[in-house]
């Protein structure tokens, strides 16, 4: 299993209902980003990486 992979199990696991598309939004990018990176087996980039921890701080602190 990719690195990409196993970050998206582990984010759909916290997020009920998290779909490939949603895990691309989350990603700062278009819904098929997700789809795309994995057919190629390419790795997500540092930006989807920077852009989805950041989505995820912004969820955790709209919740407290």
């Amino acid at each position: 299993m990719t690195f990409t992979e196993e970050l998206y199990q582990h984010i759909s696991s916290l997020y009920s209902g998290m779909t490939v598309r949603g895990f691309s939004k989350l990603c700062g990018k278009s819904e098929g980003y997700y789809g795309s990176m994995k057919a190629q087996n390419l790795e997500l980039a540092t930006s989807a990486i920077t852009n989805l921890l950041k989505g995820i701080t912004n969820a955790v602190r709209t919740k407290t």
